[in-house]
């Protein structure tokens, strides 16, 4: 005689198929859920939407970086915060911000040099 639990596990023995892939490019195996397309979706949706409002406030903030760069206002600090945040989408904003970095590095240390403790 065969029993409840033995139908249910037969039934999750017959659901799950391996795929007969290598290990190393195996895709990984969620199981069946009838909501699973529908987060997939959602989720691509929420990312794409991150995605855009990122690169729109950087944008915005870089614009307005220029603008208050000809305003007594922190156009340097907006220009820098604008290109940290395009940064994560562009390689440009990546390479600008890094040469920013660098000269700043080098305007530092030529405002205010480093002592050499045995001078001091």
């Amino acid at each position: 005689m065969v029993s409840g639990t033995d139908c249910v596990q037969a039934e999750r023995e017959a659901v799950r198929v391996e795929p007969q892939v290598a290990p190393e490019i195996a895709p990984v195996v969620f199981p069946p859920s009838a909501n699973q397309g529908s987060y997939d979706m959602w989720n691509r949706t929420l990312q794409r939407t991150k995605r855009y409002l990122r690169i729109v406030c950087g944008f915005v903030l870089l614009v307005a970086g220029a603008v208050m760069f000809f305003t007594p206002a922190p156009g340097w600090i907006v220009i820098l915060l604008a290109l940290g945040i395009l940064a994560a989408e562009y390689v440009w904003a990546r390479v600008l911000l890094d040469r920013m970095k660098e000269q700043g590095t080098k305007i530092r240390d030529f405002v205010l040099p480093r002592q050499n403790p045995d001078q001091a």
